[in-house]
């Protein structure tokens, strides 16, 4: 299977060294400026996460997201009937944050994908 390189995929260097390394834990990635994998995400992280990306619900259910101690592994499973038993009665708030869960588990899984295909390139340059 062969995947088209990004515009920006040129400039990376394929010959890294650390191809040939161990898997980083999240701890790694987080210093390296990259952000660990949402489903490793604490509550404190998920808590960062809604006032970043949608600072007006940050507002209102911050607490609520704290109070049920929402980690990365259980924000990716919400749905709108879980959101209102946290106590998020308006639909459209319910919406609007199932949306913005959704984005970020695309840019994980995005995330995801480049990391298996920069592998799966230097596997084949090996």
């Amino acid at each position: 299977m062969h995947f088209q390189n990004s515009p920006n995929d040129s400039n990376k260097n394929i010959n890294d060294s650390s191809k040939n390394s161990k898997p980083k834990s999240p701890k790694e990635t987080k210093q390296r400026g990259r952000g660990k994998p949402i489903y490793f995400w604490s509550s404190s992280d998920v808590n960062k996460w809604l006032r970043k990306a949608i600072p007006q619900y940050h507002s209102l259910y911050g607490d609520l997201f704290l109070e049920h101690d929402i980690s990365g592994r259980i924000l990716i499973r919400l749905n709108s009937d879980k959101l209102e038993a946290m106590g998020i009665v308006n639909p459209h708030h319910r919406e609007d944050i199932l949306y913005n869960i959704l984005r970020a588990k695309v840019k994980a899984e995005a995330t995801e994908l480049r990391n298996l295909e920069q592998k799966s390139n230097s596997s084949f340059d090996a």
